[in-house]
C-alpha cells in the first residue's frame, strides 16, 4: 500500500499539523487583534488631539473678535453715538465712528465687516453704508437678532436674499452684541453685527486636516465651516447618528457611511458656544497601519506552518509503518484482490471486512429462520388440507421439534365475534388474528400444540394431550379456551368464540377435526357471543325437522306493508324465537331465513326492485346471511339492512300515492264546488273507499274534506259579494247550497258576520 496515498496516513499528518498550527494561528490572531486594536486606538486619539487643537484655534479667534467689539462698545465715542442723530451737523462723529470700525477690521482677527445699528436714533452704518434704519429694505431681518434673549452670541449669516443692502453677502458667521452691555429686561438701543467669513474658519480647519475632513456645525447642526467649501450650509439635523451629538456627550467616536465610503467620525461638543467640531476620516486610513501588521503576521505564520508541515510528515511516517504492515497482513487473509481499497482508510477497511462477515452471518441466520418458519407453517397448512402422508408427518414432526407422544388430538378454531363498537376496522382483521395467534402461543405450552396459524377468517391450532381419558381432555380444553377468551378480551378488547373438534387418536385425522371445529362455530347462531362450542355437544338435535312459522311470517309481511315499525319489531322477535326454539342443524336455520328473504323479495318486486339491488353490502344478500354468527346479529341485520329498506321503499311509494290522490280530490272540489259534492261522490270518481280518501286528504292537507269544501265555497262567496251585485240567495245556489239559510249559517260560522253585513262593511 502506498503511504503517500493512504487516507489514514494523510489524516495522521493533518492531525499533527493541526496540533501544531492551531495554537500558532490562535496566538498569531490574538497578537494581530491586540496590535490592530492598539494601532486603531492610537490613530483615533491622535485625530481627537488634532480636533481639540482646531477647537482651541477657532475659539481663540472668536474670543479675539468678541474682545475687540467689547472694547469698541465701551469706548466714549460709542457712548456718545448712542444719542447722535444722522444729520449733517453730526458728520464728524460719524466719520470718526467709521474710522474706528475700519481699524477694527484687521487681517489678524479675520473680521470682514462691522455694522452698528442704532434703534434709538434710527440709523445704521458700516464701511459701505450710512443711512436711515427705518428706510432700509429688509430691515425686519435685522430685527430678528434683537428678539434673541442673549446679549452677545454667534450665529450663522442670513440667507443672501434676506441680507439688507450695504451689508456683506459672503457666507460666514456673525457676532451679535447688544448695546448697552447689560440689556437683560429692556429693549437694546443698538446692535453691533460683526462678520467673519467662513473662509477664515476654513483656513484654520485646513491647517489641521491631513487625510480627513473637518467640519464645524452650529447648534442646529448646519455646516458653518469645512475644509471642503461645498459643505457650507449643509444640514445634518436628519443624520442618523446626530443623536450622539445631542445626547449630552462632550466628545465621542462612531462609524458610518459618508459619501458612499465607510468612515470614522470623531466629534467634540464646544462648551463655549455649543458648536460641534467633527473630523471625518476613511476607515481605510485609520486601519492603514493594521493592514501592514496583518501582512507581517501572515508571513511569519506561513513560514512557521511550513516547518510544522515538514515535521508532521516525518513523525506520521514513522508512526504509520506498523499500521501498514498490519493492513497488508489482513488483506492477504481475506481474499482481497490486489489494488482493492488502496485509497481507503486502513481501520475502515478492517472494520468493513469484519462488519461484512457479521452481516453475512446475520442474513444467513435470518434466511434460515424465515424459511424454517415458512416451512413449518406450510406443513401445518398441508396437514389441515390432508395433503401430507404418514411418513412425511413423522419426519416433519421430528424435524420441527414437535412432541410425538400424543394420545389424543383436537383442533380449536377461534373467530372474532364482531368488530362493531370497537376501536378496530375490517382492514385490521389479519393483524388481530396474528395477535390472537401470539396469545395462543403464550398460553399453551409448545409441547401441547403445533404452531398456531391463520386460516381464512379463523385462528386455528392443533392441540395434543398425553391423556387417554376423553373427559379429562375435554375439561382441559374448556379451561384453556376460557383462558384464551379472557386474555383476548383484556388485551385486545374483543369478544371471540371458540369451536372445538371431537377427540382423535392420530394426527392424520386433522382435516376432519378442523372441519368439526369450524362447524361447531356455526351453531353459535342460536347462542350468544363469546361462546365455547364443542362439536359433539352441539350435534344433539340434528334428527329433528324445522317447523317454519308461516302465520308469524304472514303477519310480519302485513306489518311491513303497513309500515308499522313497532309491530314489525314485535313479530320479528317472535319469528326468531320460534325458529331458534328447537335445537337443529345450523343449515336448517339458514334455510329458514333464506325462505324469509325470498318472501320479503316478493313485497318489492311489484315496484321493479329486488333485494339484490336494494341491499348495499359488499357481498350478495345470501352470502351475508350465511356469515351471520348470532341471533342478535341476525335480528340487527334483518331489521336494519333488509326490512328497514323495504319499509322505506313502501313509504316512498305510499307518499307518492297520497299526494296524487289529494291533488285529484282538490281538483274535484275546485271543479264541482257548486254541486252537492261529498266524500262518497269522490270515492266513486276515484274508485277508492271513502274512509281511505278521508284519511289521505286529512293526512296530506291537515284539514277534513268537508271543512276544506266549506272554506273554499266561502272564499268564492266573499269574492262574489265584493265583485258582483248578485243577491245572497243567488250566490247560495251558485256555490252549492239548496237554501240561503244554510249558506248564511255557514258564512256566519266561518267569518263571524252574515253575508249582508260583510257586503255593507265593504
Amino acid at each position: 500500500m502506498n503511504i503517500g496515498l493512504s487516507r489514514y496516513f494523510i489524516r495522521m499528518v493533518l492531525f499533527i499539523l493541526l496540533l501544531g498550527t492551531v495554537p500558532l494561528f490562535f496566538l498569531g490572531f490574538f497578537s494581530y487583534s491586540k496590535s490592530t486594536a492598539i494601532s486603531r486606538e492610537q490613530a483615533i486619539k491622535g485625530n481627537m488631539s488634532m480636533l481639540y487643537q482646531t477647537e482651541m484655534r477657532v475659539e481663540q479667534l472668536l474670543k479675539t473678535v468678541e474682545n475687540a467689539v467689547t472694547q469698541l462698545q465701551s469706548s466714549s465715542l460709542i457712548q456718545t453715538m448712542k444719542n447722535r442723530t444722522l444729520t449733517q451737523y453730526e458728520f464728524q462723529y460719524f466719520d470718526e465712528l467709521l474710522s474706528q470700525i475700519h481699524h477694527l477690521q484687521s487681517y489678524e482677527n479675520g473680521i470682514q465687516d462691522v455694522t452698528l445699528v442704532n434703534y434709538q436714533q434710527d440709523w445704521i452704518g458700516n464701511n459701505r453704508i450710512l443711512t436711515s434704519l427705518s428706510g432700509l429694505p429688509k430691515k425686519e431681518n435685522i430685527d430678528v437678532y434683537v428678539q434673541d434673549p442673549r446679549n452677545a452670541y454667534w450665529t450663522k449669516e442670513l440667507p443672501i436674499d434676506q441680507i439688507p443692502p450695504g451689508m456683506s453677502t459672503s457666507y460666514g458667521i456673525n457676532f451679535i452684541k447688544k448695546v448697552p452691555l447689560h440689556a437683560q429686561n429692556q429693549k437694546p438701543v443698538g446692535l453691533f453685527i460683526t462678520k467673519i467669513t467662513s473662509l477664515e474658519l476654513n483656513k484654520i480647519l485646513s491647517n489641521s486636516s491631513t487625510s480627513g475632513k473637518t467640519m464645524i456645525l452650529d447648534e442646529h447642526y448646519q455646516v458653518i465651516g469645512s475644509t471642503q467649501a461645498g459643505d457650507l450650509g449643509k444640514s445634518y439635523s436628519s443624520f442618523s447618528d446626530v443623536r450622539l451629538l445631542s445626547d449630552g456627550r462632550k466628545e465621542g467616536y462612531f462609524e458610518n457611511e459618508f459619501e458612499e465610503q465607510a468612515s470614522g467620525v470623531m466629534f467634540l461638543k464646544s462648551a463655549y458656544n455649543g458648536w460641534s467640531y467633527i473630523y471625518i476620516i476613511p476607515i481605510s486610513e485609520i486601519t492603514k497601519e493594521s493592514r501592514v501588521i496583518g501582512w507581517i503576521t501572515i508571513s511569519i505564520l506561513l513560514g512557521i506552518a511550513v516547518v510544522i508541515l515538514a515535521t508532521s510528515y516525518i513523525i506520521a511516517r514513522r508512526m504509520y509503518l506498523p499500521i501498514k504492515q498490519l493492513v497488508e497482513t489482513i488483506k492477504g487473509l481475506t481474499n482481497t484482490n490486489a489494488g482493492d481499497d488502496i485509497r481507503s482508510d486502513e481501520f475502515q477497511f478492517i472494520s468493513g471486512r469484519v462488519a461484512k462477515m457479521k452481516d453475512t452471518h446475520v442474513k444467513l441466520e435470518n434466511q434460515i429462520q424465515s424459511q424454517y418458519q415458512y416451512l413449518r407453517e406450510l406443513f401445518i397448512f398441508k396437514l389441515f388440507q390432508g395433503k401430507v402422508s404418514q411418513s412425511e408427518i413423522n419426519e416433519n414432526l421430528t424435524f420441527y421439534g414437535y412432541f410425538e407422544n400424543w394420545k389424543r388430538l383436537n383442533v380449536i378454531s377461534i373467530q372474532i365475534d364482531t368488530l362493531k363498537d370497537t376501536r378496530y376496522e375490517a382492514r385490521n382483521l389479519d393483524l388481530l388474528l396474528f395477535a390472537i395467534s401470539n396469545i395462543v402461543s403464550e398460553l399453551i405450552p409448545m409441547h401441547r400444540r403445533l404452531s398456531p396459524i391463520q386460516f381464512d377468517k379463523f385462528q386455528v391450532t392443533i392441540l395434543g394431550s398425553e391423556s387417554e381419558n376423553v373427559n379429562d381432555v375435554k375439561s382441559d380444553l374448556y379451561e384453556r379456551a376460557d383462558r384464551i377468551q379472557s386474555t383476548v378480551k383484556n388485551v385486545l378488547g374483543l369478544e371471540v368464540s371458540i369451536g372445538i373438534s371431537n377427540c382423535y387418536e392420530h394426527i392424520t385425522n386433522t382435516p376432519n377435526a378442523y372441519h368439526e371445529s369450524i362447524e361447531a362455530l356455526r351453531y353459535r347462531i342460536r347462542l350468544s357471543e363469546a361462546s365455547i362450542l364443542l362439536h359433539e355437544d352441539v350435534q344433539t338435535g340434528d334428527s329433528q325437522t324445522l317447523r317454519f312459522p308461516d302465520q308469524i311470517e304472514i303477519e310480519l309481511i302485513d306489518a311491513i306493508k303497513l309500515a308499522d315499525t313497532a309491530r314489525v319489531e314485535e313479530l320479528l322477535n317472535a319469528f326468531l324465537e320460534s325458529v331458534f326454539s328447537t335445537q337443529l342443524d345450523f343449515r336448517l336455520y339458514q334455510m329458514a331465513f333464506v325462505r324469509l328473504l325470498v318472501d320479503l323479495d316478493k313485497i318489492v318486486q311489484p315496484y321493479g326492485i329486488s333485494l339484490s339491488t336494494l341491499y348495499e353490502g359488499d357481498h350478495s344478500v345470501f352470502v351475508e346471511l350465511f356469515e351471520l354468527k348470532t341471533v342478535d346479529e341476525m335480528k340487527a341485520w334483518l331489521q336494519d339492512s333488509i326490512i328497514g329498506r323495504i319499509v322505506g321503499i313502501l313509504e316512498e311509494q305510499r307518499k307518492s300515492q297520497y299526494q296524487r290522490l289529494s291533488e285529484q280530490m282538490l281538483e274535484l272540489i275546485h271543479e264541482r264546488f257548486h254541486t252537492d259534492l261529498t266524500l262518497e261522490a269522490c270515492s266513486k270518481a276515484l274508485n277508492y273507499h271513502p274512509n281511505y280518501l278521508k284519511r289521505v286528504f286529512r293526512g296530506e292537507l291537515g284539514v277534513n274534506f268537508s271543512d276544506y269544501l266549506i272554506l273554499y265555497r266561502m272564499n268564492i262567496a266573499k269574492k262574489w259579494l265584493v265583485d258582483t251585485d248578485m243577491r245572497i240567495s243567488e250566490i247560495a245556489l251558485k256555490i252549492g247550497y239548496s237554501t240561503s239559510q244554510n249558506f248564511i249559517r255557514n258564512f256566519r260560522k266561518t267569518e263571524g258576520i252574515t253575508p249582508g253585513q260583510f257586503r255593507e262593511k265593504l
